[in-house]
C-alpha cells in the first residue's frame, strides 16, 4: 500500500524491499590498495515494504549525524575491491585514448558482485571521469537495495556533491530499482518535497514500463500529483505514451485521473510522441 492512501493493487511491481548493507565497524583505509582479504559486509534481514520508508529515514538521520561517512565503513569483496582499484587507476591516468578505453571497460564491467566498488567511488571521488563512470554504471545496474542505500548516504555528502546521487536515481535503467525508488518517494513526508523524492519519480519514469507509468498515474490521486505530472513528462516509451494518452481520455482501465489534470496529460502525450 502506497503512502497517502494510494492503492498498489494496480501496480505490478512487488513491493518487497531488499535488505540494506549493514555498516561495519572497520574504517576503510584511505589507500584503496589494501589486501583483498576483506570480506563482504553482512546484510540486514529483508525488510517489509511497510517498514522500508521509516528505515530509510533513520538511515538518513544517522548519516547526517555520523562523524565518519557510513559508506566508508562498508567492506568490499574481492570483485568490488578490484573495481575500486581500477577506478583509482583511472583517476591517476592522463586524458587520452587509454583513459577512454578504461572508462568504457569499467562502465561495461559493472555487475551485482562489484557494484559496491562503484558506489564507494561515487561517494568519495574528486575526479570528474571517475564520477561520470560511476554514475553511468550505477544507473544501469543499481537494484532497489542500492537505490535505497544511495538515498541513505545523501546527507553524508557535501551539498555540492549530492547531485551525483540524484543523477543515478534519475537515470535508473534496471527494472529492479523501481521498488527502491518507490520507497524513497514514500519516505518523503515533508511539505516541501526533497530533491531525492523528485529524482526517484524521474527514475521511475525513465524506463517508461507499463508498471512504472501506472505507478505515476496512481500518484496523481495523492498530493504528489503535480510532481507525478512532471515525471510523466519524461516518459518516452511508446507504451508509456499511449497509457498517458488513455489516462487523459479517462480510460477506466488505468488509475483514475482528476479532470483538472487530463488536459496536462493530453499535452504530455502529444509532445512526447513527437520526440
Amino acid at each position: 500500500m502506497f503512502r497517502r492512501g494510494v492503492s498498489s493493487m494496480n501496480w505490478r511491481i512487488p513491493l518487497v524491499a531488499l535488505g540494506l548493507i549493514a555498516a561495519s565497524a572497520a574504517l576503510i583505509p584511505q589507500d584503496r590498495g589494501v589486501p583483498p582479504s576483506r570480506v563482504e559486509a553482512p546484510q540486514m534481514p529483508v525488510a517489509s515494504e511497510a517498514s522500508l520508508s521509516s528505515h530509510l529515514a533513520r538511515m538518513q538521520e544517522a548519516a547526517q549525524q555520523a562523524s565518519t561517512p557510513p559508506w566508508a565503513t562498508t567492506l568490499l569483496n574481492a570483485q568490488a575491491l578490484s573495481a575500486s582499484q581500477q577506478l583509482d587507476q583511472l583517476a591517476r591516468m592522463p586524458d587520452g585514448d587509454s583513459a577512454i578505453a578504461l572508462s568504457r571497460r569499467l562502465e561495461a564491467g559493472v555487475n551485482a558482485e562489484n557494484v559496491a566498488g562503484y558506489l564507494q567511488a561515487l561517494m568519495s571521488t574528486s575526479h570528474s571521469s571517475v564520477e561520470r563512470v560511476a554514475i553511468a554504471a550505477l544507473a544501469r545496474v543499481a537494484d532497489a537495495r542500492t537505490m535505497v542505500e544511495l538515498a541513505g548516504y545523501y546527507a553524508s555528502l557535501a551539498p555540492e556533491h549530492r547531485g551525483r546521487i540524484l543523477s543515478v536515481l534519475e537515470a535508473a535503467e534496471n527494472p529492479d530499482a523501481a521498488t527502491g525508488l518507490a520507497a524513497i518517494v514514500a519516505a518523503d513526508n515533508n511539505e516541501k518535497r526533497s530533491p531525492l523524492m523528485m529524482s526517484a519519480l524521474y527514475g521511475i519514469a525513465n524506463t517508461g514500463s507499463v508498471d512504472n507509468v501506472q505507478y505515476l498515474l496512481e500518484q496523481m490521486a495523492t498530493d504528489n500529483a503535480e510532481y507525478a505530472v512532471m515525471a510523466l513528462e519524461r516518459v518516452r516509451s511508446p507504451q508509456g505514451i499511449e497509457m498517458i494518452r488513455a489516462a487523459a481520455q479517462g480510460s477506466k482501465d488505468l488509475a483514475p485521473v482528476a479532470a483538472d489534470y487530463q488536459p496536462a496529460l493530453r499535452l504530455i502525450a502529444e509532445a512526447n510522441a513527437q520526440q
